[in-house]
């Protein structure tokens, strides 16, 4: 009789345990949530807001595009356009270094963001290359580069039958650990 009366206390410490173990992992997710939450809209508050409003030279940019249809470069462009380009450049860099690290989701992030990623990338190309050769330092705003590649295989990921991704190999923000 004793013996399966310190067995039933015995499982039944188990089982409280387990319940406990259960239940912190599931307030430490939850909390992880917020926490992603969190970042996430401290992002989106960065690329929304500023002194100089990355949303208005965004859209000098996009109005320079509209009226002449040609990419910003070193070359020749106002000096309210470069500044435009940097400011942008480092915005979406950023952007793109913080998603790399896992601070922000990455879906909801390009499923907000891709159109204009793309568009801002090919827009400031021959800029980000100019730079990059004047440096003389290949790396300089890659993780916005990457962020456009990202983006890009976005559009091509979310317009495909769920059958098709579940086949898909080539999956290419697996790689985030590439910008670290």
């Amino acid at each position: 009789m004793v013996g399966s009366v310190t067995a039933s206390v015995s499982a039944i410490a188990s089982a409280a345990t387990a319940v406990g173990v259960l239940l912190a992992y599931a307030a430490i997710r939850s909390a992880k949530r917020a926490s992603l939450a969190d970042h996430y809209f401290e992002l989106m508050n960065h690329l929304q807001s500023g002194a100089m409003s990355v949303m208005d030279v965004r859209r000098i940019l996009l109005e320079h595009w509209d009226a002449t249809g040609t990419p910003v470069s070193l070359a020749g462009d106002r000096a309210e356009l470069l500044v435009a380009a940097g400011v942008v450049s480092s915005s979406f860099s950023t952007a793109g270094r913080v998603v790399a690290l896992g601070y922000v989701p990455l879906g909801p992030f390009l499923d907000e963001y891709d159109p204009l990623i793309v568009r801002m990338h090919e827009i400031l190309r021959p800029y980000l290359e100019g730079r990059r050769a004047d440096r003389q330092d290949p790396s300089y705003h890659a993780s916005f580069s990457r962020l456009a590649e990202w983006a890009s295989w976005w559009r091509v990921w979310t317009t495909r039958p769920r059958w098709w991704r579940a086949l898909e190999i080539r999956r290419p923000w697996r790689r985030v650990g590439l910008l670290r």
